[in-house]
């Protein structure tokens, strides 16, 4: 099988430019397309045609941002691509592919030709193909894409999903610095691949509590859950907090280990907030907890637990 310098199969890589120059051709034919005019836009879908085209270049530029050195017209990710679950990709899978539908739609609105309606409808089927092609590549590539994309849109954002990806800081697109803490940079590195700190507890942990007495346990940034599927086998009711969608939702998927069926339940939590809430529980192991720098905003675990500090 002949294959091309970046790793694809050449018939790959035929079809794949071969929906690019498709793209390209649909999208002059919007622009330029000739053919009688059956209506004029009236003022009121002139200025609302506008400002849609500048919101559409708006949402293109943060798309085109968003992927960096890993930006290429081919539905086949580059060599450098990285998995983007942050950003304008918080909202939506192919934000650039629903800005062109967007702005599209509006030059529609614009030139008043029915032949250049047919032509967007030939373009929304042919980026329907391409997102196709291109999300295969991408779940194959890597392992988290899967659980991004079902919480995800493809190209119409969902507004509560935006909300919530806004609140949660999920427009940040750099990794956070001093006291910013960005658990979309966390979803992002672990949805890259299969497993960020492998499967075997932390040697702390195991040492600590290999001969405690079990109990119930607080697994604090827990990540996949090694620890806490490790205490689940010694008997620990647990219950696993990270600040990772990603890695919670995966941890939750974890299968039993030998004949233990495994005791617990994980959540999603932002684990830098202080909290006052009274606990019963008798352990809270933390290891390879990333804090902001400023003291003052560590969370202070209730009086009594037992840490287990890595």
């Amino acid at each position: 099988m002949v294959r091309s310098p970046n790793g694809y199969p050449a018939t790959r890589q035929v079809t794949a430019w071969s929906l690019v120059a498709g793209q390209l051709i649909l999208l002059a034919g919007i622009l330029w397309l000739p053919g009688p005019r059956i209506w004029t836009p009236p003022t009121w879908a002139v200025v609302t045609a506008v400002v849609v085209v500048a919101i559409a270049a708006l949402i293109a530029v943060a798309g085109l941002a968003g992927l960096g050195r890993g930006l290429t017209a081919s539905p086949l990710p580059s060599p450098a691509a990285r998995l983007r679950t942050n950003g304008v990709y918080a909202c939506m899978r192919h934000p650039i592919y629903s800005a062109l539908l967007l702005g599209g739609a509006a030059f529609v609105v614009l030139g008043g030709r029915l032949s250049r309606i047919w032509v967007w409808i030939a373009l929304l089927a042919l980026l329907l193909i391409k997102t196709g092609v291109e999300e295969a590549a991408l779940t194959a590539r890597f392992p988290g894409y899967r659980t991004y994309a079902e919480a995800t849109s493809r190209l119409v954002p969902r507004p509560l999903r935006c909300l919530t990806a806004w609140r949660r800081h999920a427009w940040h697109t750099t990794a956070p610095r001093g006291d910013s803490m960005d658990s979309s940079t966390w979803d992002e590195r672990y949805a890259a691949t299969t497993s960020v700190w492998g499967g075997e507890p932390n040697r702390f942990v195991a040492e600590q509590f290999a001969t405690a007495e079990p109990g119930r346990a607080l697994d604090l940034a827990a990540g996949e859950g090694r620890n806490a599927t490790w205490l689940a086998t010694q008997g620990w009711e647990v219950t696993a907090v990270d600040f990772s969608a990603v890695a919670a939702e995966r941890g939750g998927r974890q299968p039993p280990i030998g004949d233990c069926r495994c005791t617990g339940s994980w959540r999603t939590s932002a684990t830098t907030t202080r909290t006052r809430r009274r606990t019963t529980r008798s352990s809270s192991p933390t290891c390879t907890w990333h804090l902001p720098t400023s003291r003052s905003s560590w969370p202070a675990p209730p009086p009594r637990w037992h840490r287990a500090d890595c």
